[in-house]
């Protein structure tokens, strides 16, 4: 692409209309210049193509209609694509908004040990899911979340970019020149999106827990080796691990790290099922002192909070970590300190404890009139310690579950006849039932061998 080598600062490309006025950066996607552009009467970014992409008429189609896509995408947490040019000469670029500010992968190196920590980095979070959940209710997947493609503005915004353009640009340099690629940046792609398999929600969701785990510890989850052996079939170091491995001194709260663990689960129905989902977590919890820092998520490791953990769900907040009958109400660790049980991963559970009064949440929701079938049908669960947890049985066998403070959709169930069987976080723990009449009742088991038993009701 000869003609990129002429540019210069002066120069005017898009038929007069853009000036050029400085180079902001190049990489895998092509040289970024900062133009002026007559017809608006402001300051756009023009990111130039790769050579071998400006030069190949079917990767020149795609990027056309990737960025008609984009360009309906209208958010404030979304870099605005404006269009696509193509010239004589070799030279096809896109213009944009321009953001003046930093990437997040820029702003990290300038922070204490090279690292956010998590009140610093809350906020960002929360706007990263707002951003990921507006586009994936346009039908647009990202492809290629990471730090370097979202940047903050001078106002303190979190500004995504590329939104699809950079996987096409990947796929389409993959294509001309042979060389391998499964339209992303490889640390920060699922496994199914390594596989080559049809971009879904679930694969950004892996890219945003990768990309919190970078933000927070300052390596992405696989950064060293074999990485397309690790991405499909090594499960990522659990977060708190890496910080003491590391010896960084920022604690990052234990439901975040599960909240990022979650995102990174090999299989995407382990995953939170939407960028809402992982949000409603986040905003659901225990509030940092800036009030748009949306916190915290329940943890998969030891802790002193007495929870049940739904992994992969709707990600409501610090709660209940409930699982139907193992109601482990929460209280305050600095009051009472509770031993955790070391071969099950869990508290254990202390003598005394009061309950901890359910969320109205579900209790309020409608509810489908239960008439033998399960589908829509909202139930309230007591167990055998005479804690109470709601239960929403949704379309395609999906479980939501509601104590404390949150309610998180991410169990499944299955109905056979009067028979009825529920999984909470891949086995995290199991339910099993017998509808009769207008009731359920049954038995539960957690993956530490606790047992107990617990009955339902319908709402309504």
């Amino acid at each position: 692409m000869g003609g990129r080598l002429a540019l210069q600062a002066g120069s005017k490309v898009g038929s007069g209309r853009f000036i050029l006025i400085k180079e902001l950066g190049r990489g895998g996607m092509g040289v970024v210049w900062l133009a002026q552009d007559t017809n608006l009467g402001e300051d756009v970014a023009l990111k130039f193509l790769p050579p071998e992409v400006a030069a190949d008429p079917v990767a020149l189609d795609d990027l056309r209609r990737e960025t008609v896509r984009s360009h309906r995408l209208a958010h404030p947490n979304i870099i605005r694509i404006h269009d696509f040019h193509q010239q004589p000469g070799g030279i096809a670029f896109i213009s944009m908004e321009y953001v003046d500010g930093m990437t997040l992968s820029g702003w990290r190196l300038q922070q204490a040990n090279q690292v956010f920590t998590w009140e610093q980095l809350a906020p960002m979070a929360v706007q990263l899911c707002a951003a990921l959940e507006y586009a994936h209710s346009e039908g647009v997947i990202h492809r290629d979340l990471k730090p370097a493609n979202a940047m903050l503005d001078s106002r303190g915004r979190v500004k995504l970019a590329d939104f699809g353009i950079a996987a096409v640009v990947s796929d389409s340099v993959s294509r001309v020149s042979a060389r391998s690629s499964s339209g992303g940046t490889l640390a920060y792609m699922s496994p199914q999106q390594l596989a080559g398999s049809q971009p879904t929600v679930a694969d950004d969701l892996y890219a945003l827990g990768a990309t919190l785990y970078e933000l927070l510890s300052g390596r992405p989850p696989f950064h060293r080796g074999d990485l397309t052996h690790q991405v499909l079939n090594v499960p990522a170091q659990p977060l708190e691990e890496r910080l003491l491995e590391l010896r960084e001194n920022s604690p990052v709260p234990p439901d975040v790290a599960a909240l990022i663990m979650a995102c990174m689960a090999k299989l995407p129905d382990q995953r939170p099922a939407s960028a809402a989902d992982a949000a409603a977590w986040l905003s659901s919890g225990p509030r940092p002192e800036s009030p748009a820092a949306a916190p915290m998520l329940e943890s998969a490791q030891p802790t002193r909070r007495k929870a049940i953990w739904i992994a992969a769900g709707s990600l409501a907040g610090v709660g209940l970590l409930l699982v139907a009958g193992l109601l482990w109400n929460v209280r305050s660790s600095a009051k009472h300190p509770h031993s955790a049980d070391k071969n099950s991963g869990l508290p254990e559970k202390a003598a005394g404890d009061a309950v901890a009064p359910s969320a109205p949440g579900l209790a309020s929701e409608p509810s489908v009139p239960f008439a033998g079938t399960l589908p829509g049908t909202i139930w309230k669960v007591t167990d055998s310690d005479g804690d109470t947890v709601w239960l929403q049985f949704r379309a395609n066998g999906a479980l939501t579950y509601e104590a404390g403070r949150g309610i998180r959709p991410n169990g499944k169930w299955q109905q056979d006849g009067d028979g009825v069987s529920m999984d909470i976080n891949n086995g995290f723990a199991t339910l099993s039932g017998t509808i009769s009449g207008k009731k359920m009742s049954g038995k539960a088991l957690s993956r530490n061998g606790k047992n107990w038993t617990w009955e339902a009701t319908p709402k309504g």
